[in-house]
């Protein structure tokens, strides 16, 4: 074929494309192995424009997740327990040495239609969905050798944020018909696309063991699909680049960085970054570093040790100056400070938990040939400790999933010593904000490199570490695998089986099957979470409950437009704390934090209740927790944590006596909209469609504060707000539009303590910012009144 038959109305599949002789033209655009999708590709002049047309399609194996019904009957003697339960089947499955992928048994009760899931061992652990059971029945007698169920894995139960053991299973074709097995797949991504919200709601899309490589190719599939050739070439060059870079071998001393305020994903990225080079060059130097404490909920992930931090000149300066200051003060809160203090200068000066200790005693930075930053969305969430480390780097690499806006990097050259543009140009940069969690994009570049065969030949304990930093980040950054990819507003709305899928839980087993130890879903489970302490010394509460009972009165609910609220100040979260650590001293306030983040509350204003039972009468602070509402809006809920984390006079993260009051703000939302990314933008803050955050600061702020808000320095209402904030988020997620314009197209909001007590609160700027986003969107077809 003649590329220059080819015209703007031919649509070619990409097989074919990959066969076109490409021509001579000095300015043709090079065709990239792109699958899954066809092409359309027209000449103009001397170049050739391509545009992405089709969808994206499930990889070979036919098959379909869903999660079990029914569990609680099968706790029996558990908090989360039915309490008609009749037997304990479950809670024995989940101490058992299970794995995923273990085949079920079934049987089908065709007069009641419940189709009952067995294991071979424990008996009978719940049924599947009652939307699907006659759908998935009729597959299953089309051919009984051929359909299997199998066990996908067992989550919860460990902890009493999550009191109910939950269960997956999967309904998959295993024979070896392609004919039948196409015509599987046909029937279950008919499941998946149903019209009937109840049916495509019971479903998710099977997860296939996805490998590294083939994450990367869907990374160039879906920058294709959104963005066109262009992209994919910028992020193949970047991929390149780095790879070349890893494996150089003039790169002896290197340097993994991950964000502050850490979470799984930037954990588990540097475990991965950092242990993949160790295992493929021992003989290089690799250090990693994140400066900030490591949430307890992580202590236990294989790696997590070899992470250290910076030491922090300007923090120890600080802390002894604020210390000299509070010991000439006649205030009684002096000495409580005075004391908190003195221990975070003994901590900030703790050689053991630095990776370049000799700074302590004045000795020059060390010098790295390479320094990393992984899953950082912007400048503010890395420390100015690292600035030597990047002034003097002989280069940076940068690698995230989160939408790249330069202006939340226009001071990173002055304040971290960073220089983005540089790396852009140096094509060390890699963004691919489709992907759900960093951990992925780690795992595909280690593995284009060649380091993850190399480490899992050559270190059985860098392998290990690998997979389970990886695994750990994939699974809470993906909420649980919940998160496939990150969806634009336009792709949220897509049937389900033509949405772009990273099969993150797919990759995580692909790991795992490779490592083969014990680092699994298994291991995931019952290693990967953190409890606050709750035996009763104050007021016959534990802390535990103690955040249960406050993060009730702290929530407020609006039906009408699918929206949920939690608020916690600073003296209950300060004070629960200090109640805490006279049972673990190692508990710290990113613990309680985090306690009321993954509370039971905010759990039920996230979940859509399509299923859920009510209880009429709620007695315990666990029952009036799971207390929520129906709404139309179900299916795209709106979920914000709001906590006053720093008040005047307070230490603050920086071991600096704060001069402002700080509310944190977490934003979640059902993914159909960019709800989430739009508020937090409201608030200076970023994040993804479904998923984002934001921090504001000012003196004097509370909850009942009255802020103004000016765009473009005129104070506007509520759709003027919105539609700001939608712009930005739309011109920021445009990556056709280069930095220097996207600048001019930026709105600018400012938000400010009003003057005359005027304005709106936290949570009324919310409530009515959402309320001109709902009236922006399509009218839902069914409404509710009742709470469930």
């Amino acid at each position: 074929m003649n590329i220059s038959s080819i015209t703007s109305a031919n649509v070619v599949n990409f097989q074919q494309a990959r066969n076109i002789k490409r021509p001579t033209f000095k300015n043709a655009t090079d065709v990239i192995e792109i699958s899954k999708n066809r092409i359309g590709i027209e000449r103009q002049g001397k170049n050739l424009h391509v545009s992405f047309t089709g969808n994206f399609k499930n990889p070979v194996d036919a098959g379909i997740q869903f999660k079990i019904a029914g569990v609680t009957r099968h706790q029996k003697g558990m908090a989360g327990a039915h309490a008609a339960a009749s037997d304990d089947n479950l809670v024995k499955l989940a101490k058992s040495n299970w794995k995923d992928g273990q085949q079920l048994d079934y049987s089908y009760d065709e007069y009641n239609k419940v189709l009952t899931l067995k294991d071979s061992q424990f008996g009978e652990i719940g049924t599947v969905p009652a939307p699907v059971t006659e759908k998935f029945m009729e597959i299953i007698n089309s051919d009984k050798e051929n359909y299997k169920f199998e066990l996908s894995g067992i989550t919860g139960g460990v902890t009493s944020d999550f009191p109910i053991i939950a269960a997956k299973a999967s309904l998959k074709y295993t024979g070896d018909d392609d004919k039948k097995r196409e015509e599987a797949r046909v029937k279950f991504n008919e499941i998946l696309d149903s019209n009937d919200s109840k049916v495509s709601s019971s479903v998710t899309p099977y997860q296939i063991n996805l490998s590294p490589k083939q994450v990367l190719e869907t990374i160039f599939d879906v920058e294709g699909k959104r963005n066109g050739l262009g992209e994919v070439r910028k992020i193949k060059d970047a991929v390149d680049t780095i790879v070349k870079e890893l494996n150089n071998p003039e790169n002896k001393n290197i340097l993994v960085l991950g964000h502050c305020s850490p979470d799984g994903d930037t954990i588990g990225s540097v475990i991965g970054m950092t242990t993949a080079l160790k295992g493929a060059y021992p003989e290089r130097t690799i250090d990693a570093s994140i400066d900030d404490d490591i949430p307890n909920s992580f202590v236990h992930v294989p790696g997590v040790e070899d992470i250290k931090r910076p030491y922090n000149a300007k923090a120890v300066a600080s802390v002894t100056k604020n210390i000299e200051m509070l010991e000439k003060s006649s205030n009684p809160e002096a000495k409580k400070q005075i004391e908190t203090l003195n221990k975070e200068l003994v901590r900030l000066q703790d050689k053991s938990k630095m990776f370049d200790p000799d700074t302590v005693d004045g000795k020059t930075a060390k010098k790295y040939d390479l320094v990393i930053m992984l899953d950082t969305p912007t400048s503010g969430r890395s420390s100015r400790a690292f600035k030597p480390y990047f002034e003097n780097a002989g280069k940076t690499i940068f690698i995230d999933h989160h939408p790249l806006k330069q202006a939340e990097w226009a001071d990173a050259k002055s304040k971290l010593g960073f220089d983005i543009q540089k790396t852009i140009n140096d094509k060390l940069a890699l963004v691919a904000d489709s992907v759900p969690a960093a951990t992925q994009i780690v795992t595909a570049v280690c593995d284009k490199a060649g380091m993850l065969g190399k480490m899992f030949e050559s270190s059985k304990e860098n392998a290990r570490k690998f997979v389970a930093g990886i695994i750990a980040g994939t699974q809470t950054d993906t909420c649980a695998y919940k998160n496939q990819a990150n969806y634009s507003p336009s792709e949220a709305k897509l049937p389900r089986s033509q949405k772009a899928n990273y099969y993150p839980e797919g990759m995580s087993e692909w790991l795992i099957e490779k490592l083969n130890s014990d680092i699994d879903e298994k291991w995931m489970r019952e290693n990967l979470f953190y409890e606050l302490p709750n035996q009763p010394l104050t007021n016959n509460l534990g802390p535990k409950d103690a955040v249960l009972m406050m993060a009730l009165r702290g929530r407020e609910m609006y039906p009408e437009i699918g929206l949920g609220m939690m608020r916690v100040n600073y003296a209950v979260m300060e004070n629960i704390l200090q109640e805490a650590k006279k049972q673990d001293k190692n508990v710290q306030m990113t613990d309680v934090y985090n306690s009321f983040k993954n509370s039971e509350v905010m759990s039920a204003l996230k979940a859509d209740p399509k299923f859920s039972k009510s209880n009429p009468n709620p007695v315990t602070y666990s029952e009036k927790a799971a207390e929520t509402y129906r709404s139309q809006w179900d299916s795209d809920r709106v979920a914000v944590f709001m906590a006053q984390n720093q008040v005047e006079g307070s230490i603050n993260k920086f071991s600096q006596i704060a001069d402002k009051n700080m509310i944190s703000f977490s934003f979640r939302s059902g993914g159909e909209t960019n709800a989430a990314q739009v508020l937090a933008t409201v608030f200076g803050g970023g994040g993804h469609a479904a998923a984002a955050g934001a921090n504001l600061s000012m003196k004097g702020l509370d909850f009942k504060s009255k802020l103004t808000v000016k765009v473009d320095g005129v104070v506007a209402d509520a759709k003027t707000i919105y539609d700001a904030a939608n712009n930005n988020v739309n011109v920021s997620n445009n990556n056709k539009i280069n930095f220097k314009d996207k600048a001019k197209m930026m709105k600018k909001i400012e938000i400010e303590m009003s003057k005359d007590g005027t304005g709106r609160t936290c949570s009324e700027l919310i409530k009515d910012v959402l309320t001109e986003m709902r009236a922006a969107q399509p009218a839902p077809q069914r409404t509710y009144g009742k709470r469930a």
